[in-house]
């Protein structure tokens, strides 16, 4: 809180003044001498030190859906592709299958876009499309606030369950507010990625393709409790033994 370096995780012998913002607090630049007054003088006249300590708070909402109302797109190439998905294991039996879909310049492309969108501050949220596929997304990023979403395939080009379950990489779910919109595709169309706007924000119920699928309340309790379900019938020890 205090914002001072802690020993000996922050500071070690090559640590630098400049690297701590002591000069704006504890180092005097015009006013007598001292022991590293040379050193001092050299790195502020480069006009930057070669590091710098800075407070880092991170709390996990980066990727939580803001504020109702806000617009949902999907980033990357959608595939017709359910290839070693949870979907095609779990419940279609599936149990080996090829690779999902994976092209590194897309993925690159996608990436670099999302930083871009992420630095600019123009979107408000930013999920991955993995494990699960698009839907599981959607989910995880409704749990921390407690918000819903309201999506559809925008032009059913192809099947629902490889468009919401498969796991086709260089894809990732973002949220952006209606005044931003024409500046993220901007960015998009500079980047050659494209996208599919798929919906928007919502307070608290989900719905997915007309279907009303109830509050996000009821499908975040399921999801935390997922791991308890399976160890509910079994010894702990035993249970955790196997996982």
């Amino acid at each position: 809180a205090a914002h001072r370096p802690a020993q000996p995780n922050e500071i070690d012998d090559k640590t630098l003044p400049h690297e701590l913002d002591w000069l704006s607090s504890a180092v005097h630049l015009s006013k007598g001498c001292y022991r590293g007054q040379e050193a001092v003088a050299k790195v502020h006249n480069l006009g930057h030190p070669p590091r710098r300590l800075t407070l880092l708070h991170l709390d996990g909402s980066g990727h939580s859906l803001a504020d109702a109302g806000d617009k949902i797109f999907v980033l990357g190439v959608q595939k017709d592709d359910l290839n070693c998905s949870e979907y095609l294991h779990h419940v279609l039996g599936y149990v080996a299958t090829p690779a999902p879909y994976f092209n590194l310049d897309e993925e690159f492309a996608m990436q670099q876009c999302l930083w871009q969108l992420i630095k600019e501050r123009l979107i408000e949220s930013a999920h991955d499309v993995s494990e699960g596929g698009l839907i599981v997304s959607l989910l995880e990023s409704s749990f921390n606030r407690n918000r819903g979403f309201d999506v559809a395939q925008p032009d059913n080009a192809i099947r629902n369950d490889a468009f919401w379950f498969g796991e086709a990489q260089g894809r990732a779910v973002v949220t952006v507010k209606p005044e931003k919109e024409s500046a993220m595709l901007v960015a998009l169309n500079k980047h050659a990625v494209p996208c599919q706007l798929i919906g928007t924000v919502a307070e608290s119920g989900i719905n997915v393709q007309t279907e009303n699928w109830g509050d996000v309340q009821h499908w975040k309790t399921l999801y935390e409790d997922a791991i308890a379900g399976l160890l509910k019938n079994q010894e702990n020890e035993q249970a955790l033994a196997t996982i």
